[in-house]
């Protein structure tokens, strides 16, 4: 599997940053959803180091278990792409389906 990159703006990362750590804080039960928020807290740390030298866009290369971890993470929790972080992830999702069919 390959990897992919992603290009995310400043005011994006902040949205997901805060977002992850929504969910991550809650008690999950099923296992399942255990393993996409402790790969979802791997990826929060790693946007929270790009961030420390602000840019305005960044290009962030996701591993295939981060990459599997945002489409789910937007298929079972998100799964509205009305807003901006929403609607990121449904494009994430969407590219990730297309590359590991």
């Amino acid at each position: 599997m390959k990897k992919i990159t992603i290009q995310l703006k400043h005011d994006m990362v902040e949205a997901f940053i805060q977002l992850f750590s929504q969910y991550i804080e809650l008690n999950y039960v099923d296992a399942d959803d255990k393993l996409v928020m402790a790969v979802l807290a791997e990826f929060k740390i790693t946007l929270m180091r790009r961030i420390i030298q602000p840019k305005h866009k960044y290009a962030i290369t996701l591993t295939p278990a981060t990459a599997i971890a945002l489409q789910i993470f937007y298929d079972d929790f998100i799964d509205d792409f009305s807003t901006q972080p929403g609607n990121k992830l449904h494009q994430i999702s969407n590219q990730v389906k297309q590359q590991y069919q």
